[in-house]
């Protein structure tokens, strides 16, 4: 109904939490937005990720297998850490999740912003994520879907295996002048290593690739990108995707800002 975007002159730290918060809450005042509930997106370049396997139990018993996990995995300090994991366990065998991992002290900055706000967080989550939900899909729709989310200096790929996340990834883009040959070999190799760690064995040799541009990719980019990728990929713009997704791309907020979307 309603979308904006608050840019910040300095980027979120320790000790500006309160003031930032404090303009945002301007913000929404200033453009009518008077929701309450707010659910956070953060970049993946702020998380680690890694796969694991879940021992076969229940939700609440494999929350604190993968907490201990958790700690082992990302050689820090539990209290340091706040983890998820996504994925489907199961009580009676082994499932794969990936699991993720923030520090703390940025969630809890989070916090404090949203807080000073005047907002409620209902979930903190990792943006790339939310955009690589795939809609229902058809009975006949491909196993594996990736996904790219292009800025001017860095890309997040991710990739779904039988709807549930599988990996994801940040990965800087140097300029390249440009060139629509250079940064198509650029995204197809991110992505073709992306595939080697995340598409299951018996995955059918068609798939599926959805590109979130924010960086003023040209048409000819796309059209080499589908090339370099063979005719086994079907390359879609997700621009034309999120209505039917229920959502809206809005672009990135830059680097020290919010995005707000009713």
């Amino acid at each position: 109904r309603r979308v904006g975007q608050c840019v910040f002159e300095e980027k979120l730290g320790p000790d500006n939490g309160r003031v930032l918060g404090q303009a945002f809450r301007q913000f929404l005042r200033t453009n009518h937005f008077s929701l309450k509930n707010a659910a956070v997106g953060i970049p993946t370049k702020w998380v680690v990720a890694r796969e694991v396997t879940s021992p076969p139990a229940g939700a609440d018993a494999v929350a604190g297998l993968l907490a201990i996990q958790a700690e082992r995995t990302f050689s820090l300090n539990a209290g340091e850490l706040i983890f998820d994991y996504c994925g489907r366990t199961s009580t009676a065998q082994s499932s794969k999740v990936l699991l993720l991992a923030a520090r703390r002290q940025m969630i809890e900055q989070i916090r404090e912003l949203t807080a000073a706000a005047g907002l409620r967080v209902q979930s903190v989550t990792v943006s790339a994520l939310a955009f690589g939900s795939p809609p229902l899909a058809d009975p006949g729709a491909e196993e594996a879907r990736f996904g790219i989310y292009t800025r001017p200096t860095y890309c997040e790929f991710w990739s779904h295996v039988d709807g549930a996340p599988r990996s994801i990834k940040h990965v800087a883009m140097p300029a390249t002048n440009g060139e629509p040959s250079d940064q198509a070999r650029r995204l197809t190799s991110a992505l073709q290593q992306l595939m080697m760690i995340s598409a299951p064995q018996d995955q059918a040799a068609a798939y599926e690739v959805t590109v979130y541009d924010d960086s003023s990719l040209s048409d000819e980019v796309i059209d080499q990108l589908r090339t370099q990728l063979g005719p086994n990929a079907t390359v879609n713009d997700g621009a034309t995707m999120l209505p039917s997704m229920g959502r809206r791309d809005q672009g990135d907020a830059q680097s020290g800002g919010l995005a707000a979307t009713a």
